[in-house]
């Protein structure tokens, strides 16, 4: 498993994610040409590339090399992406905690997630955001999956997020009664109607002040692209941003296929590349 250290460094990621980025025909250098890297990656992500949801990534018919096959679960393990969890950091004091927006019951489990630790007083946090958006939720893949957390009239991410709102403050009343200012859903406009908000929007709408810290909330899977995302975003503004790991439920890493990991791996090289320019552009 690789350090927190590790997996904030872009440098680390590159190297660890090289055998791939060689594999797959990404010849752009991501120090000296990041933004070539960025397109290259971009272009191999089947999310990108043909329009893919996550969730369709769970019905992929790719036929994979064995050879290729086992150099994408090594490079998942390599970059992080298998860790079943990344936790808080015991005493973290946070002006603000992100919870990502999700498919199925992703949302709920990083809701409650926080929302435990907080009242643990394993951290500390001055308001939290439940992000959702307008897309509509999948009817044929993603409904029969919800539990009933979601009301049956609810029909799009953002009507989830109110959801996970309303549930953690009934689980949870001590930690935030029924006050907007300490936990509230945030719309967000995401760029395309089937694709999740962006943290990376939530960060900037919600105007943490330089030397404030951040906690992102999402899915194990995504902590090592999401801390990149987040710092590429954060560290210009002078906001630290740690990304804490959720737990999947055993039914989702069981559905997951060399192509969701495949998928991953792209998403965490390009956000590296964004993080490593944002770090080189502070220190010219």
């Amino acid at each position: 498993m690789p350090t927190l250290d590790q997996l904030q460094d872009p440098d680390f990621t590159f190297q660890a994610g090289a055998p791939f980025a060689e594999r797959f025909g990404v010849t752009a250098d991501p120090l000296t040409q990041p933004l070539a890297y960025e397109e290259a990656m971009y272009a191999l992500n089947p999310r990108t590339a043909k329009g893919m949801l996550r969730l369709e990534l769970e019905e992929a018919t790719t036929e994979w090399t064995p050879e290729d096959e086992a150099l994408i679960h090594q490079t998942s393990e390599d970059l992080g992406i298998k860790e079943p969890e990344y936790p808080f950091e015991l005493g973290r004091e946070y002006d603000l905690m992100i919870i990502a927006g999700g498919a199925r019951n992703a949302l709920i489990d990083r809701g409650l997630y926080g929302a435990k630790a907080l009242e643990s007083g394993l951290i500390e946090v001055k308001k939290t955001v439940v992000i959702g958006e307008p897309r509509r939720i999948d009817e044929k893949r993603e409904r029969p999956a919800i539990g009933d957390w979601v009301p049956p009239h609810v029909t799009t991410a953002f009507g989830m997020a109110t959801a996970a709102v309303d549930r953690m403050r009934a689980e949870y009343p001590d930690v935030y009664g029924e006050s907007d200012a300490a936990l509230s859903a945030l719309h967000l406009q995401s760029r395309k109607p089937d694709q999740r908000a962006a943290v990376n929007e939530a960060i900037l709408r919600e105007g943490v002040r330089a030397g404030g810290r951040i906690a992102v909330v999402t899915t194990a899977l995504y902590v090592p692209f999401k801390i990149h995302k987040s710092r590429a975003i954060g560290t210009p503004l002078g906001v630290e941003v740690d990304v804490v790991g959720v737990p999947s439920r055993q039914s989702v890493i069981d559905a997951r296929t060399p192509d969701t990991y495949f998928s991953e791996i792209t998403q965490t090289q390009m956000s590296a590349a964004q993080h490593s320019t944002a770090v080189r552009r502070l220190r010219r």
